[in-house]
């Protein structure tokens, strides 16, 4: 399953973690920002600031397709996860079982943890590709958000009570959670009280 998923021809963007379970949850929400007011209706502030060069200005979803505009898979994402997000507070090695195998770092703002990784071991000297994304508490860039709209903290018994909800293993690691939005939700343990410790999304275990 998962050497399937992470050992893609270049180019090809990796198509979600590589379990064996039905997709039943509703589609992430459109990542199209909303439209802009008038470029006439300048701020009464004297500020220049154009909304598009703007980190946190737009909305930026965190789902199955991949961060904001930047997809899952994309070659050398940094550039444009700097663009959508500002400068990251750390970029570096990451935890988990495939950061060594598949050559992975990340990439961290607040809360939010992004997967750079190889396209497979072999490949040491490719580019990095976007390979996921961990949202590990609630402390997100201005204007991020989770396809299901879940940080870390929600109990889990609302998590379940989204629309198709689904309690699956995530085939990255063969992690029981919840699938809600075609995004993952992880706590400790499975019952209604028990918080969302980690949303996530993913071939790549490494954050």
């Amino acid at each position: 399953g998962l050497a399937a998923a992470a050992l893609l021809p270049a180019g090809t963007p990796p198509a979600g973690p590589p379990d064996d379970e039905p997709t039943t949850s509703a589609p992430a929400p459109s990542t199209t920002p909303e439209p802009t007011e008038d470029a006439t209706d300048e701020p009464t502030d004297g500020s220049t600031t154009d909304p598009s060069t703007d980190p946190g200005a737009t909305d930026v979803v965190l789902g199955r397709e991949g961060v904001g505009g930047v997809a899952m898979g994309a070659e050398d994402p940094m550039p444009a996860l700097t663009d959508l997000l500002g400068e990251p507070d750390v970029v570096g090695p990451g935890e988990g079982l495939h950061c060594t195998e598949f050559a992975a770092s990340v990439a961290r703002w607040g809360d939010l943890v992004v997967t750079l990784a190889r396209n497979a071991p072999e490949l040491a000297t490719g580019p990095d590709r976007l390979m996921g994304w961990w949202v590990v508490g609630p402390d997100l860039p201005p204007g991020v958000r989770t396809a299901s709209g879940v940080v870390p903290g929600v109990p889990m018994g609302d998590v379940l009570a989204l629309p198709g909800a689904e309690e699956v293993f995530w085939g990255v690691n063969r992690r029981q959670g919840v699938r809600a939005s075609d995004i993952f939700h992880f706590a400790a343990e499975l019952g209604p009280e028990a918080p969302v410790e980690t949303v996530a999304y993913g071939v790549v275990d490494c954050r």
